[in-house]
């Protein structure tokens, strides 16, 4: 690899583009917390034992990457639009969901996600607005509002509000159909039948019917539609008559026809049985999207990311096109009409959103302008985690494509890299003695690597969901992982045994820290909870309750008094380890709170609002606060507190050193051929891992 180095103005050029992918945050309110934090900061002097922690941004843009517009939703009254968006799971911090007041052509509210959105749906009246992500997240919550729901799932979802706007109902990719009370997010009873791998769910505009879509690529005789009678939830038919997996569907507003695309046509059946009644002219394009006009005169179909960027419209009373829309400079993956039928709304992997009035053909407006990239096409992988050596010598990095990378340090030395996993490396953690580098990702395996030679020594095998945390106990013969299976596993590090497996935690857990005597275990997980375990017995001591949404990370403080966590309810909660009281709230950041570290006496957080910021505990004050220009995903704090590795969504790596002395990057490590995910030091400090992305078949490690 080479050295990257970069100027002042491409520096500028990605707080720009950073911008665009990242609109909606209130700035007034953060420059009035910005101000505020800066007189609490001039007026507090930092008292000798606290070192203030300085940071001027240095980052690299390696590549930039399109952030595709996948669904589209207006109210029922066409007063609001929701946009979900997303540059697909290879590209954390790039998810987006917004929504507009159409009228006005105002967006109102915007909420980034940790993967890129990929299905939303509006409540008919506009009130409530429900999105899901690429990491299997979903949410709903009131437009500007309190969050009302959040599940996670092992795969992708899809979601549609009923029609009277009181149930909300996801259909999984891996064979799963969930509801929900819309008013309170409470589950419903489920939908019974055969289950499929789902791709496309929708309601009869009735809303007596309940139909989904998808089927297996692999496997073309799976089930590929299937529908439900709302009242009983008992499944009405399920069809395998298609000759491809069906990606998308609609309705007619008669409530009587069922368009299927699939492969080069549209197929359209009775409703009431699934029975075949004609096929549209085959277009030459597979056919990815579809949707009715409110009339029904209409059909509106655009063909997926092998299509060239164009609109069809079809009768289909005869199955003949009559009309083309064009503009979109890439494919068309969203596609939504207003309820009066004149306007149709179109996003596409131009990142811009465009209206077109349905009776002239022609554009009338762009809600978000396209971005020219020079490759659009182009997928990237990004950094996971990271994670410095006990030395402080190196750092490691786990990224989405499966590579675990390490980075020598002191001095600059090379960088070693090799594939860890099939899938994206998620979690890292070094051995107290750097000797060993653990690996975890989302095919559900644990590596442990020789930190040297980057040779493989085991592989564990136990969970049945992704591995996103890990940690080594201090004495080094314990190693806890946490999973999307809802699980803490305890392994033996010396033969790689497993002593327990610990349960409690009712959606993922995404971070587990040791206590420094080794004692407690601690885990945050998405069901907006904190736990306290002893790793001794695998028993849980306690469970603290007090986050409104879910727990990214866990940090215990150095006497092993105070246990910090960060989540997405953008707080920072300091827990008594003793008491298992609430023992006070830092607020400040404007988005999810990615990671939380105790360097020295001080405590970073990072977060999804492109901020970096520090705390005096003791004082329960915030002491600095950097604008990086792009969400950080993941930090790691050198072993003598005064050196900080941040993980950028711009595929960059940035070294701080922790002083107010020497206020810029160390070192900047960039030029990777995918994004970064993970990384660690090596117990002597010589040495980083690094993990960046690619696919299953290419995946590497640095070190």
């Amino acid at each position: 690899m080479q050295s990257v180095f970069i100027h002042s103005a491409r520096r500028l050029l990605w707080v720009a583009v950073v911008g665009l992918l990242m609109p909606g945050l209130p700035a007034s309110r953060l420059a009035a917390e910005e101000t505020a934090a800066a007189e609490k900061s001039a007026a507090l002097p930092a008292p000798d034992s606290l070192p203030t922690l300085d940071f001027v941004r240095d980052s690299v843009q390696l590549m930039t990457h399109p952030v595709e517009v996948w669904a589209l939703a207006f109210s029922a009254n066409d007063e609001f639009l929701v946009a979900a968006a997303g540059a697909g799971r290879n590209s954390p911090g790039t998810g987006l969901t917004r929504v507009w007041n159409f009228g006005q052509t105002k967006e109102i509210a915007a909420y980034p996600t940790p993967r890129g959105d990929l299905s939303a749906a509006l409540s008919p009246d506009g009130r409530r607005v429900a999105w899901s992500s690429w990491s299997g997240d979903l949410w709903m919550r009131e437009v500007d509002g309190p969050e009302l729901l959040h599940e996670t799932f092992q795969r992708p979802a899809r979601v549609v509000f009923s029609p009277d706007g009181q149930m909300l109902v996801a259909a999984v990719e891996n064979h799963r159909l969930q509801a929900w009370n819309a008013a309170t997010g409470k589950p419903l009873d489920g939908f019974r039948g055969t289950m499929f791998a789902f791709y496309w769910v929708g309601f009869s505009p009735d809303g007596k019917t309940l139909v989904a879509c998808g089927g297996a690529p692999s496997e073309p005789d799976d089930i590929q539609v299937a529908a439900w009678d709302v009242a009983t939830h008992d499944q009405l038919y399920k069809l395998s008559d298609n000759p491809q997996r069906i990606l998308f569907a609609s309705i007619s507003p008669d409530s009587k026809t069922l368009a299927t695309g699939g492969g080069n046509a549209i197929v359209l059946r009775d409703l009431a049985s699934g029975a075949r009644r004609s096929q549209t002219e085959e277009d030459g394009s597979p056919i990815q999207r579809l949707a009715f006009s409110p009339d029904g005169s209409l059909l509106a179909s655009a063909g997926g990311d092998r299509n060239d960027g164009a609109v069809t419209l079809w009768d289909p009373s005869t199955g003949k096109t009559v009309g083309k829309l064009t503009g979109h400079e890439r494919d068309v993956r969203a596609l939504a009409f207003t309820h009066d039928g004149k306007t149709l709304a179109t996003g596409g992997g131009d990142r811009s959103i465009r209206l077109w009035n349905v009776g002239a053909r022609q554009q009338i407006g762009v809600l978000q302008e396209s971005q020219h990239m020079s490759d659009p096409k182009a997928e990237t992988a990004a950094i996971l985690a990271v994670a410095y050596s006990p030395d402080g010598n190196s750092v490691a990095t786990a990224s989405e494509d499966g590579q675990v990378s390490i980075y020598g340090l002191a001095p600059a030395g090379p960088v070693r890299s090799w594939p860890a996993h099939a899938d994206a490396a998620a979690a890292l953690a070094y051995s107290p003695d750097g000797l060993t580098l653990a690996s975890g990702g989302y095919d559900k395996v644990i590596k442990f690597w020789n930190a040297s030679t980057g040779q493989q020594i085991r592989s564990l095998g136990g969970h049945t969901g992704w591995v996103v945390s890990l940690a080594f106990s201090h004495d080094g013969q314990e190693l806890a992982s946490g999973s999307y299976d809802r699980s803490i596993r305890l392994w033996n590090v010396a033969d790689g045994t497993q002593r327990h497996a610990l349960a409690g935690h009712t959606a993922a857990v995404r971070s587990v820290a040791f206590s420094h005597n080794d004692k407690l275990l601690a885990s945050g997980g998405a069901d907006h909870s904190v736990r306290l375990w002893d790793p001794a017995v695998g028993q849980e001591q306690a469970a603290l309750a007090g986050h409104e949404g879910g727990v990214r990370s866990v940090a215990f403080s150095p006497d092993d008094r105070l246990l910090a966590s960060g989540g997405e309810d953008q707080a920072i909660k300091l827990w008594n380890v003793d008491s298992h009281d609430l023992a006070g709230s830092l607020t400040g950041h404007a988005d999810t709170v990615s990671a939380v570290a105790f360097a020295q006496q001080t405590l970073v957080s990072t977060g999804w609002d492109q901020r970096i910021r520090t705390w005096d505990v003791a004082a329960r004050e915030m002491r600095g606060n950097l604008a990086t220009g792009n969400p950080v995903v993941a930090l790691a704090v050198a072993p003598d507190g005064h050196r900080l590795l941040s993980a950028g969504a711009n595929q960059s790596l940035s070294l701080w050193k922790a002083t107010a002395v020497e206020s810029r990057p160390t070192l900047v490590l960039g030029d990777f051929r995918a994004f970064p995910w993970s990384a660690a030091f090596s117990p002597d400090g010589k040495s980083l891992a690094v993990a960046a992305g690619g696919t299953a078949e290419e995946t590497d490690l640095y070190l």
